[in-house]
C-alpha cells in the first residue's frame, strides 16, 4: 500500500460517481470478504485487548465495590466516587487508544483492497502504530471527559440516595433531575451524531495522506460536504446492528450482579468470563465494518481540487518489496 508523507505532491484523482447508502454498504461487504483474513486477524488482536482489559477491570471493580456493600444503602463513600472516576478514566484511555489504533489498521487494509495494492497484516499494524501517536492528546481529553461524566453520575447517585433520608423534597428534586438528564442526553446525542458524520473520514485521511490528527480533522470536515447524510445513515444503522450484537455479550452481567449481591465470588467470576468471551466474539466480526465503510466513502467523495493525494511507497514496506513491485505500483498510480 502506498502511503505518502505530508510533503507529497497533491493531485486530484478522477472521482467515482457519488455512492448512495446501499452502494456504500455493498462495497464495504465486498472489501470485508476479500480481505477477510487480515481484517479478522486485526479484529482478534483488538478483541483480546478490549475483552481482556474490560474483563480484568470489571472483576477487580466488582470485588472492590463489594467492600462497600453495607454502606451503599445509606450513602456513597467519597473514596468509592474518586476511585471509580479514576479507574474508569484509565480504562477509557487504554480502550480509546487501542480502538483508534485498530481503526487505522482497518482503514489501511481496506484502502489496499480498494486501490489494488498488497498490504499484509503486519504492514497494516506498522502503519497504524505510526499514525496513532498523534491521537494520544485527544485520547487524554476523551478520558478527562469520561472522568467528568463519571464524577457527575456518581454525584447524582449520591444525591439520589440521600433523598431516602430527606423525603420532603424527594419528588420535586427527582423530577427536575430526570428532566435535566433527559434534555442533556438528547442534546449530546444530536451533537455526537453530527460530529461523527462530519469527521467520518478522519482516519482514512490519516492513513492515506499521512496527516496528523490535527490536519486530518479539518480536512474531513471539508471533504464530507455533500456526504454527511450518507455518513450519518452508515453510522446510525451500523451502530444499531453492532450495538445489538454487542449487547448480547453483556447478558452474563445480570447473574454476575446478582452473584455480587449474594457475595458469591465464584459465580461472579464465571459470569465475567462468559461476558468477556461473548464480547470478544462480537468484536471480531463487527469491528472492521465501520472503518471499511469510511474508507469506501473516502475513495468516492473527491470532488474539489486537490481532494486526494498522489501516493508514494511506504517506508514500512521498502525492505520487504522488490524494486519490480515498487515500479509496477508506481506505474499503476501515476
Amino acid at each position: 500500500m502506498s502511503i505518502p508523507d505530508e510533503s507529497a505532491v497533491v493531485n486530484p484523482l478522477t472521482p467515482a460517481a457519488s455512492l448512495n447508502f446501499g452502494e456504500v454498504i455493498s462495497s464495504s461487504f465486498k472489501v470485508y470478504r476479500r480481505r477477510f483474513g487480515p481484517l479478522i486477524g486485526l479484529s482478534l488482536i483488538l478483541a483480546l485487548a478490549v475483552a481482556g482489559l474490560t474483563g480484568l477491570y470489571l472483576l477487580w471493580f466488582m470485588n472492590w465495590v463489594m467492600n462497600y456493600a453495607d454502606k451503599l444503602y445509606r450513602t456513597t463513600p467519597p473514596e468509592l466516587i474518586w476511585g471509580t472516576t479514576l479507574s474508569v478514566s484509565v480504562l477509557t484511555l487504554l480502550l480509546v487508544v487501542v480502538g483508534w489504533w485498530s481503526t487505522l489498521g482497518f482503514c489501511a487494509l481496506a484502502d489496499a483492497e480498494l486501490t489494488g495494492q498488497s498490504l499484509s497484516l503486519g504492514q497494516a499494524i506498522k502503519v497504524a502504530i505510526n499514525r496513532v501517536t498523534s491521537l494520544l492528546p485527544i485520547a487524554l481529553v476523551v478520558a478527562a471527559g469520561i472522568a467528568a461524566f463519571t464524577l457527575g453520575i456518581m454525584a447524582w447517585t449520591t444525591q439520589f440516595l440521600d433523598l431516602g433520608t430527606n423525603p420532603d423534597n424527594a419528588v420535586g428534586t427527582m423530577i427536575v433531575t430526570i428532566l435535566l438528564v433527559t434534555l442533556g442526553s438528547l442534546i449530546a446525542v444530536v451533537v455526537s451524531y453530527y460530529l461523527q458524520a462530519k469527521l467520518f473520514l478522519t482516519f482514512p485521511v490519516m492513513v492515506v495522506e499521512a496527516r496528523s490528527i490535527w490536519k486530518a480533522l479539518p480536512r474531513s470536515w471539508r471533504i464530507t460536504k455533500g456526504s454527511a447524510l450518507i455518513n450519518f445513515l452508515i453510522i446510525f444503522v451500523v451502530g444499531i446492528v453492532v450495538g445489538a450484537v454487542t449487547s448480547v455479550s453483556t447478558l452474563p452481567l445480570l447473574p454476575a450482579g446478582i452473584a455480587m449481591g449474594m457475595g458469591s465470588v465464584g459465580a461472579l467470576t464465571i459470569g465475567l468470563i462468559a461476558m468477556v468471551v461473548l464480547m470478544a466474539i462480537a468484536i471480531v466480526f463487527t469491528a472492521p465494518f465501520l472503518p471499511v465503510a469510511s474508507q469506501v466513502v473516502y475513495r468516492n467523495v473527491g470532488r474539489e481540487q486537490n481532494e486526494l493525494a498522489r501516493y508514494a511507497e511506504p517506508k514500512e514496506a521498502v525492505d520487504e518489496r522488490s524494486e519490480e513491485h515498487r515500479d509496477r505500483d508506481r506505474a499503476g498510480l501515476v
